[in-house]
């Protein structure tokens, strides 16, 4: 069976979530996915391993780095809540330029999570 090529994905037109976007894993993710064209919505707390404190610089620095070359948004929303789960994908609706009530939703592709 021939290997499959991931290279070929295009995500053009569709918007990605990445939860814990800011760092390791998830920042990773991020760009992979803006590298095949998704807008990506880089959620991130930017809390310690314990979940404490907070910062934006981590979200806001993977969202600078994709925007040099494609689209992305940073988002310093909890998920340990519905609201906070609610306001990430309200984000992403905006950053996708669609409509909250358009009848045309956008298509978010992927919501990863990779908290630490």
């Amino acid at each position: 069976m021939p290997a499959k090529s991931f290279d070929k994905i295009d995500l053009t037109g569709r918007v990605a979530v990445v939860t814990g976007g800011g760092g390791g894993l998830g920042s990773e993710y991020c760009r992979a996915l803006a590298a095949r064209g998704a807008a990506v919505v880089v959620n991130d707390l930017g809390g310690s391993t314990k979940g404490e404190g907070g910062s934006t610089i981590y979200a806001d620095q993977v969202a600078d780095e994709i925007r040099a070359a494609g689209q992305a948004l940073a988002n310093y929303d909890t998920v340990a809540t519905v609201a906070g789960g609610e306001a990430i994908i309200r984000a992403a609706v905006r950053n996708s330029g669609a409509s909250t009530s358009s009848s045309t939703m956008p298509a978010i592709s992927a919501m990863l999570s990779s908290e630490r």
